[in-house]
């Protein structure tokens, strides 16, 4: 609960807020089961899937959240909450002070627990119906085979029951999606088409999946272009003989149009000197007769 800062300072760590001390953790931790933290944290991981087209939306879990500044009341702390439109989603927030959000929580989901679940579907239900206003209160009970899943519309004041289809699944207006059982009898939430939106672990290991395509994808580009250039490397070689081959052609063509001009002149040189032996020979016969 909140305490004036002028009061002894409480045993837990404490933001001062208009010189009010908020505690944001409780002096005893509050035990809740591996089951629990592993619904909690899929529920969070397929409700961050379901909403990645959203912008500057808060997605809360395991926090205080203190509705009213100043008030002597006891903080709740939802498992899993969405804000959406606030400032800085990513800014670290000890505690939620819903008065300093530019938005209100739409959509509250509880994991029930045998420590919890009487607080959960009692207290809970009249904070949040009665001094926040949630639109949408849903909880789930994974310690039964399949999971159960309830949800509930704030109309007038009051909290009416979501009806589920007839697969059991509950449909939330405010985020778009269902939330039931799956195949597996573990708790499940899809998308408005009907597509399911993956836990934690499956998504870890689709990350793995990709990670492992993209290093057999970069090993291939880089096989790819290595030969490539090989090949560019071949292209230029063989193009460079190919110059060489034209210049030396060209200099054998140059030398056989030498060689046959020399031939030309060296015929022209005969006929003329054959020419000259003729009148040579005939102007003797002429002596001859004489």
């Amino acid at each position: 609960m909140a305490v004036p800062a002028h009061l002894a300072p409480p045993r837990v760590p404490c933001e001062e807020i208009d010189g009010v001390l908020y505690p944001y953790a409780e002096e005893e931790a509050v035990v809740q089961g591996h089951w629990h933290y592993h619904t909690v944290r899929d529920a969070t991981n397929m409700v961050e899937g379901l909403l990645q087209g959203w912008s500057r939306v808060g997605i809360f879990g395991d926090i205080f959240v203190y509705w009213r500044s100043g008030r002597d009341y006891r903080p709740c702390a939802p498992d899993l909450m969405v804000l959406p439109e606030i400032d800085d989603p990513e800014r670290e927030r000890r505690s939620l002070y819903l008065w300093r959000e530019r938005s209100h929580p739409v959509f509250i989901m509880e994991v029930l627990s045998d420590g919890t679940a009487d607080d959960d579907r009692g207290e809970k239900v009249r904070i949040y119906r009665d001094e926040i206003g949630i639109p949408e209160y849903f909880f789930c009970d994974p310690r039964t085979r399949p999971v159960g899943v309830w949800g509930y519309s704030l109309t007038d004041g009051r909290y009416l029951s979501i009806e589920p289809d007839r697969g059991g699944r509950v449909w939330s207006a405010e985020l778009q999606g269902w939330f039931g059982a799956d195949d597996d009898g573990k708790l499940r939430v899809w998308n408005a088409a009907g597509e399911p939106m993956l836990r934690y672990r499956e998504a870890l290991a689709l990350a793995r999946l990709e990670s492992r395509r993209a290093r057999r994808e970069f090993r291939r580009a880089e096989e790819e272009a290595r030969r490539a250039d090989q090949q560019a490397r071949r292209a230029e070689e063989e193009a460079r003989r190919a110059e060489e081959e034209a210049l030396r052609a060209g200099e054998q063509t140059q030398r056989a149009e030498e060689e046959a001009r020399r031939a030309r002149d060296a015929a022209r040189q005969l006929a003329t000197a054959e020419s000259r032996v003729r009148e040579l020979e005939a102007d003797l016969r002429r002596l001859r007769r004489l």
